[in-house]
């Protein structure tokens, strides 16, 4: 431990972790997010890499259906690209977290809480540490994988709790990953066949020191903390990057690259074993500050700021919308009505380096010509509207030069040998409508393509324009924003 942080004894924290008021409607973040620029070249490596993402998806999902798990999901919703107006199935995937697509979205609220709370929540983020412990044993392929993982998160929570006891550490988060390689890649041909995939289990912690140690108290707990766990045991001083903390269960090239992919058995197994099992888990502090979020109905979000500041704010879900549901005769008889919008999401950069929000629609029917259907086709008309009003004010492009400038990088990207970068197909990929469109996933278990933070690093040089309310005055971001750090 350092001079500098057993300088002092340290106040005991108490449980200042309710979730703060949300400032901003998710309304208000799409006023604000709508049009943000990233450079070409960020958006078009973030578009290669989301590329790659599904793809590992559609093969791990591949391999799981062929061992008789089922994980894709009949979908009739449509995400409607509110400016550009891209019209692209949704695909829907059960809860399975070894689908990299599954891990990336289920990873990024935690990931933003949790920053959010170090940063802006927590009273003294410098106390703040990180440390990984890691499992005695690799488990071999068909092994005891859920047992191992069962077994580390136990002794962490009666670590955790003798720690505070005796030393006054508090634990606030605890990450569980693992690392799938082979015995040969290990060295450890002398105890398995050399092809034999082995999964170490280690675990990511957020603690701190409460009271002062000293060098002596400090060693002290270092290693009665090796001892207690009887396996690798390594504080790696203050927090850097929540991203450490927060990771995929494991890395998605491991399971379909090298030389020993992935296979249905093994797929199969791995599901099993990891099926309804909370790998990531808020503790002490932010486990309450996390409940809070929950019970208000609220989430941290990325927002656009004054001054081309990117800021974390805690905002309140999306609801259903409240469009309309009256239904003709006709829809009445057969229980199906179309066009019915399920929401609109926070603005995302799926088509374009420029945000735009996408409109949810069930049963999309643009050809409907009962009068219910066609009332609905009006207010995602109205919708695309509003979308189109807050990009112009943004000082976005004309859309259609948006998407040339997208296709010109996409095929810059395609032809890269640096990065690699799978171009949409030409046919059927998606279709291009000239009028209108808005979604809203919260509550509807669907995901739409595409992110609503920008890639680490954060863009430099993009144009950040701080948005009017239509006939008011800008939106308020708050004073006491917190800027996202820059990677390191």
């Amino acid at each position: 431990m350092t001079a500098a942080a057993c300088a002092s004894t340290l106040p005991q924290i108490g449980t200042e972790a309710t979730a703060p008021p949300a400032r901003l409607s998710h309304d208000d973040v799409i006023q604000a997010n709508t049009g943000w620029k990233l450079e070409p070249w960020e958006w078009a490596a973030s578009e290669a890499r989301r590329a790659v993402l599904q793809e590992q998806t559609e093969v791990i999902a591949d391999l799981l259906e062929q061992a008789g798990v089922r994980v894709r999901q009949e979908s009739d919703v449509v995400a409607i690209s509110a400016v550009t107006g891209i019209v692209t199935p949704i695909q829907q995937w059960r809860p399975v977290r070894i689908l990299p697509a599954v891990a990336a979205r289920d990873r990024r609220p935690m990931l933003h809480a949790l920053r959010y709370w170090i940063e802006r929540v927590h009273p003294r983020e410098h106390y703040l540490r990180y440390g990984v412990v890691t499992a005695p044993e690799p488990v071999p392929a068909f092994g005891p994988l859920r047992d191992a993982l069962q077994d580390l998160a136990r002794t962490i929570s009666k670590w955790a709790h003798e720690a505070g006891q005796r030393y006054g550490i508090k634990v606030h988060f605890r990450g569980t990953e693992f690392t799938r390689r082979s015995a040969a890649d290990r060295g450890m041909t002398d105890q398995y066949p050399a092809d034999t995939m082995l999964y170490h289990v280690h675990a990511n912690l957020l603690y701190e020191p409460t009271r002062l140690l000293g060098e002596r108290g400090w060693s002290e707990f270092l290693a009665w903390s090796r001892q207690y766990f009887g396996a690798h045991w390594h504080d790696a001083g203050r927090v850097g990057d929540v991203r450490e903390l927060v990771k995929y269960v494991v890395k998605p090239a491991e399971l379909t690259d090298g030389p020993r992919p992935l296979d249905p058995a093994e797929a199969k197994w791995l599901f099993e074993s990891l099926f309804r099992l909370n790998l990531a888990q808020p503790m002490g502090g932010f486990r309450d500050f996390w409940k809070g979020l929950a019970e208000a109905g609220q989430k941290v979000v990325t927002v656009r700021a004054a001054g081309g500041k990117r800021v974390l704010r805690v905002t309140q879900k999306a609801t259903r919308l409240d469009h309309s549901r009256r239904a003709d005769s006709e829809e009445a008889r057969k229980g199906v009505p179309a066009n019915l919008i399920l929401g609109v999401t926070l603005p995302m950069w799926s088509h374009t380096p420029w945000a735009e929000p996408m409109i949810l629609v069930q049963r999309y029917q643009p050809g409907a010509v009962g009068e219910a259907a066609m009332e609905r086709l009006r207010e995602i008309d109205f919708e695309r509207m509003y979308a189109r009003q807050l990009w112009d004010e943004s000082g976005a492009p004309d859309p259609r030069v948006a998407l040339a400038v997208a296709k010109a990088w996409r095929e810059r990207g395609s032809r890269s040998t640096v990065t690699p970068f799978r171009a949409p197909s030409a046919e059927g990929a998606y279709r291009v409508h000239t009028s209108s469109l808005t979604v809203r996933p919260e509550g509807t278990g669907r995901e739409a393509a595409g992110k609503t933070d920008p890639p680490d690093p954060p863009p430099d040089g993009g144009q950040v324009v701080l948005l009017e309310r239509p006939g008011g005055p800008p939106i308020d971001l708050g004073a006491a924003d917190i800027d996202i750090p820059e990677a390191s």
